[in-house]
C-alpha cells in the first residue's frame, strides 16, 4: 500500500496594521454658552451706610446686597447720603464660577430706589476685570421715590476663568450737593460664558512603543488600521477649536475633563454608530488601556515626524493610559490639541471586528463635531491546515493510494485524491490584503524519496516513457514521478464569503530542480479577508517504477501558505 502523508503546516505572521477612518462630516454647531449670575461674596470698599439686617455669606456692606435678584429684600440695603459732594463708591468681590471656558459678556446690575425729590442723582456702575476697571456707565436716577428699578452696564471681552474669578464690581453715587439719596437693595454680575467649538478631526494609529514617541504608523492619517488580536497599539488624536480658546484647568460644567470611549462598529459607519459606546477601561473590555512601564501616565508629549496631519498648528497635550484627560496647554482658536492614547486589543475578539473611538466630555456631552473617528479592525493571522467535516484540525492527515501489484518489467500508475470531506484543505486569511499563494512540496526537499524501510523510489524524476518510468540525471538512480492536478478542485468558502479573486494552480508534475513546489490555489488583492476556503478533490497520480519491492511506502508533504 502506498501512502502519502500531507503534514499540516501553519504560517503565523505579524503584519503591520492598516486603518480606515472615514471622513464623516457633521453639521457644525456653535460654541456652547452658559449664563450665570455671580453675587457679592466680599466687600472690597465700603463707603455707603448699611440699613436693615445683614445676610449670611459675606461680611461688610456686601451682606446687605447679596440676595438673589429673583427675590431681593428691599428692607435690607445700603444707602448714600443726600448731601455727598464727591463720588461715593462701594466695591464688591464676586463668587467664583465653574461653568464655561471664556467669559465674553459681563453685565453688572444694581436694584436701586430714589429717596427724595431734589436734584438729579446719578449712579455709576463699573466692572474691574483682569485687574483693570472698564469704562463706567453713569445713569441718572429717574424713578419715582421709593420705587426700585434695575440699572445695569454690560462689557464684552474674552476673559479667562482666573480673570473672571478675580473680578469685582463697583457702585458709585455721583456727588451732587443737596441731591436726593438712594438705596441699593441688591447687586449682581451676570456673565455669559462660552465653551469653544471642538471638532475631533484628525487621528493616526501606530504600533506601540515603550516610549513617549509611538511606534511605526499602521496607516495614514484618518485611515482605518489593522490591529492584530491581543496586541498593543497607540492612537494620536487631534481636537481643533474654533470661536474661543480652549483654556486649561477645571473650567467648565464638565470640569474640563474628558474620556475616550469606543464602540464595536455594527452600523455602516462610525458616524452612524448610535449604540454600544462605552468608556475605555483598565483590565476589562475588548479595547483596554495599556500601561507602558517606561512612560508616566499624563506625561507631556512632543512632536513626531509621523504625527497626523492637521489644518492648524499642533498644540501637544499628554500621553494617556487611563481616563480622565485634560488639556495641559491652552489651545488657541484654530489650533489642534494632540493627545496620545496607549491601548490594547484584548480577549478573543473575532477577526474582522471594527471599533470606533471618540472623545467625550466627562459630563456625558459630545464635542461640537466629529469630523473623523479613529477606527481599527482586528486581525489575526493566516495559514493552511487539514480539517475534518466539523472544521476541527486533523492531527495526522494522510492521503492513501490504493494497493498496487507492480510488474517486474513495466512501471504502473496509481491515483489518489488530496482533499476529501473528512480531510479538507482549509485556507484561512484574517490578515493578508495583497493576496496569497498555497503550494505543496516534499517536506524533505527535492531529494526526498518514497520510503518503505530500506526500499525507495522517486517522486520527481521526469525521465522515461511514460514520464516517470525511468531514471534521469539526478543522483538517486531511481525512477518515479508525482502529478498534481488542482484544476479540478472544489472550493467551498466560509458562509458570507466568496471565491472572488481566487484561482487554481495548473496540472503539474514534480521535477527535481525545476518544479519543486506546485501551486494548489492562489488569490489576488481582490479576495476577501476574514474568510476561509475549504479545498477538496485534487487528483494525484504517482508513477511507480517496475520491479519496485513490496512495502508500505510513504512520503511526507508540506502545504504552505505565503503572503504576496
Amino acid at each position: 500500500m502506498l501512502t502519502h502523508r500531507i503534514s499540516r503546516y501553519f504560517v503565523l505572521s505579524v503584519f503591520i496594521l492598516s486603518l480606515f477612518v472615514g471622513l464623516i462630516n457633521f453639521n457644525d454647531s456653535a460654541a456652547v454658552s452658559t449664563s450665570i449670575a455671580l453675587r457679592p461674596n466680599s466687600t472690597i470698599a465700603s463707603a455707603w451706610s448699611p440699613i436693615g439686617t445683614a445676610n449670611a455669606g459675606c461680611t461688610g456692606n456686601c451682606s446687605y446686597v447679596n440676595e438673589p435678584s429673583s427675590a431681593p429684600d428691599i428692607t435690607n440695603y445700603v444707602t448714600s447720603a443726600s448731601g455727598d459732594a464727591t463720588p461715593v463708591t462701594d466695591e464688591y468681590g464676586l463668587e467664583d464660577t465653574t461653568a464655561g471656558q471664556t467669559a465674553t459678556t459681563v453685565t453688572v446690575r444694581a436694584y436701586v430706589a430714589r429717596q427724595g425729590t431734589l436734584g438729579s442723582p446719578q449712579i455709576s456702575l463699573n466692572l474691574r476685570i483682569g485687574g483693570n476697571l472698564q469704562t463706567a456707565n453713569t445713569t441718572t436716577i429717574v424713578s419715582a421715590q421709593n420705587v426700585f428699578v434695575w440699572y445695569e452696564a454690560s462689557y464684552t471681552g474674552a476673559w479667562t476663568q482666573s480673570e473672571l474669578n478675580a473680578a469685582s464690581m463697583t457702585v458709585t453715587r455721583i456727588g451732587q450737593f443737596l441731591g436726593s439719596s438712594f438705596r441699593v437693595a441688591t447687586v449682581e454680575t451676570t456673565a455669559t460664558l462660552q465653551s469653544p467649538a471642538q471638532s475631533q478631526d484628525t487621528s493616526r494609529v501606530y504600533a506601540n512603543a515603550n516610549s513617549l514617541t509611538p511606534g511605526t504608523p499602521l496607516a495614514a492619517t484618518n485611515t482605518r488600521a489593522d490591529v492584530v488580536q491581543n496586541t498593543q497599539f497607540r492612537i494620536r488624536a487631534g481636537i481643533t477649536v474654533s470661536d474661543y480658546a480652549w483654556n486649561t484647568g477645571t473650567w467648565g460644567p464638565h470640569a474640563n475633563s474628558y474620556s475616550l470611549i469606543y464602540a464595536q462598529k455594527t452600523a455602516a459607519s462610525c458616524a452612524a454608530q448610535a449604540t454600544g459606546w462605552g468608556t475605555v477601561q483598565v483590565g476589562t473590555g475588548a479595547i483596554q488601556w495599556f500601561d507602558n512601564p517606561a512612560i508616566a501616565n499624563g506625561a507631556v508629549i512632543s512632536s513626531y515626524a509621523q504625527d497626523p496631519t492637521t489644518s492648524g498648528t499642533k498644540v501637544y497635550q499628554v500621553y494617556r493610559e487611563s481616563n480622565s484627560l485634560t488639556n495641559s496647554t491652552a489651545i488657541p482658536v484654530g489650533n489642534t490639541g494632540i493627545w496620545d492614547f496607549s491601548l490594547v486589543s484584548a480577549g478573543s475578539t473575532a477577526p474582522g471586528t471594527s471599533f470606533c473611538f471618540r472623545v467625550l466630555k466627562n459630563n456625558g456631552a459630545d464635542l461640537t463635531t466629529y469630523a473623523i473617528y479613529p477606527e481599527v479592525i482586528i486581525t489575526k493571522d493566516y495559514g493552511v491546515g487539514i480539517v475534518d467535516a466539523s472544521g476541527i484540525d486533523v492531527i495526522s492527515p494522510l492521503v492513501a493510494f490504493a494497493s498496487s501489484t507492480v510488474s517486474t518489467s513495466q512501471c504502473s500508475l496509481q491515483t489518489a485524491t488530496l482533499g476529501t470531506s473528512s480531510q479538507k484543505i482549509r485556507i484561512n486569511n484574517d490578515l493578508i490584503t495583497n493576496g496569497w499563494n498555497v503550494s505543496m512540496a516534499a517536506t524533505g526537499g527535492p531529494t526526498a524519496l518514497w520510503t518503505s524501510g530500506s526500499n525507495t523510489y522517486d517522486f520527481n524524476d521526469p525521465s522515461g516513457s511514460p514520464a516517470g518510468c525511468g531514471d534521469g540525471g539526478d543522483a538517486d538512480a531511481l525512477a518515479g514521478q508525482l502529478r498534481v492536478n488542482p484544476t479540478t478542485q472544489t472550493v467551498t468558502p466560509k458562509a458570507g464569503c466568496s471565491t472572488t479573486g481566487l484561482s487554481t494552480g495548473t496540472d503539474t508534475k514534480f521535477s527535481q530542480g525545476i518544479t519543486d513546489a506546485i501551486t494548489l490555489s492562489a488569490a489576488t488583492s481582490s479576495s476577501s479577508r476574514f474568510c476561509y476556503w475549504d479545498i477538496t478533490n485534487i487528483p494525484l497520480e504517482q508513477r511507480i517504477p517496475a520491479a519496485t519491492a513490496a512495502g508500505n511506502y510513504s512520503l511526507d508533504m508540506t502545504v504552505t501558505m505565503t503572503a504576496l
